[in-house]
């Protein structure tokens, strides 16, 4: 038997699934269910990520072709105003990928030159 806050929920699904002893069966079912649903989230928090980078290479991308600098340099400039404004990085990057400028679109200073 699983011992642990896990290993009691189980038992505690098992006996509310018939209302009898636990059968290990029973158990193993719900740890697969416990297992799977954390799967489930991790998939999702995976997917949201996956997004997250793809707007964020496509920003990177407009400012190296629109400024003539590095991908390093792009990325330290968002990370800066990142920080300085305290947004999300893909947050300003889906600014830049949505409306093309972004809210700090004055005059450009990079953190290693140009």
């Amino acid at each position: 038997m699983e011992s642990g806050a896990g290993g009691d929920q189980q038992v505690e699904f098992a006996r509310a699934v018939d209302g009898s002893r636990p059968t290990r069966e029973i158990i193993d079912l719900a740890a697969l269910q416990e297992a799977l649903a954390e799967a489930e989230n991790e998939i999702a928090s995976l997917r949201t990520a996956l997004e997250a980078n793809r707007v964020i290479a496509v920003a990177l991308g407009i400012l190296i072709e629109r400024y003539g600098i590095s991908q390093d340099t792009a990325f330290a400039y968002l990370k800066r105003l990142s920080q300085d404004n305290n947004r999300k990085l893909r947050d300003l990057a889906a600014e830049l990928v949505d409306t093309g400028k972004l809210s700090d679109d004055g005059e450009v200073s990079w953190p290693d030159g140009p």
